[in-house]
């Protein structure tokens, strides 16, 4: 069974430590990913169409926006430190804020360093950390990470990369509407594009489809209302266009491993 063991959302973005037993689906975050094993058996993750195990001696990192699914390697479930990292905090607290905040590997090795960084964070989620002392640890293990993984040599695809003015103007759109169940379709037509070129330029400018932008957006959404609300299951769930409260736990399932009751039950906000 998937269960989470502590979930905290923060100005960072937000660190999850959780026990994972099934699937991911191919998706995005326009945060960045650090995934660390802790225990149990390694996993996968395909990560724009290569894999990359986590594992005791490796980590997995994932740019953001990058399209990426978890695939358990065995029915018992592993124990991991997931990280999404917001750029824009990075930046702001890093000394290494000109380098950009992009992976140019997907491997991390877990030398001895990293791996107490690991240990220490999981701990202090599990026991509930001040959140100036989990900041510093996050920032520092962020860092570590970026530094071995050393400068892409291209800027690569994502969104903060889209040149055309076109995509730009939809994926303004995704955020402003992502609780408004607004069709895909609707977005071409007021960004001006016709459903066959919205497709094509979304692939070509940023590597991923407009459902796996909008699925995230959605999600953002659905995390927050879930973290910071009151607001019932069903409700957030009909807001952001399902019908049902099943399709939607459905989907929530899908895109973290955990049913929208889990994720509420455990999630809790620095500062509140």
């Amino acid at each position: 069974m998937s269960y989470a063991v502590a979930i905290c959302h923060g100005v960072f973005g937000r660190a999850v430590l959780f026990h994972l037993d099934r699937p991911m689906t191919r998706h995005l975050h326009r945060d960045g990913h650090l995934l660390f094993h802790v225990d149990g058996p390694p996993g996968l993750l395909e990560i724009a169409g290569r894999r990359s195990l986590l594992s005791p001696l490796f980590g997995v990192a994932v740019n953001p926006w990058e399209p990426h699914a978890w695939e358990p390697a065995h029915r018992d479930g592993t124990l991991m430190l997931v990280l999404y990292v917001r750029p824009s905090w990075f930046a702001t607290n890093s000394l290494l804020c000109g380098q950009g905040f992009r992976f140019a590997q997907s491997t991390i090795e877990m030398v001895p360093l990293l791996g107490r960084r690991v240990l220490e964070i999981a701990a202090l989620l599990e026991t509930g950390a001040a959140p100036t002392r989990l900041d510093g640890l996050l920032l520092d293990l962020v860092r570590e990470c970026l530094a071995q993984s050393g400068t892409p040599t291209d800027e690569g695809a994502g969104l903060m990369n889209a040149r055309d003015s076109r995509i730009r103007r939809s994926i303004r759109l995704m955020l402003e509407d992502a609780g408004n169940a607004v069709e895909l379709d609707a977005i071409a037509v007021r960004a001006g594009l016709s459903r066959a070129h919205f497709f094509k330029l979304f692939r070509s400018e940023i590597g991923a489809t407009p459902g796996l932008v909008r699925n995230a957006m959605r999600m953002e959404r659905a995390l927050m209302d879930l973290a910071e609300t009151p607001k019932p299951i069903t409700d957030i769930g009909f807001d952001l266009g399902f019908a049902s409260t099943s399709s939607f736990s459905r989907f929530f399932s899908l895109n973290t491993g955990l049913s929208p009751t889990e994720y509420r039950r455990v999630a809790r906000i620095f500062g509140a």
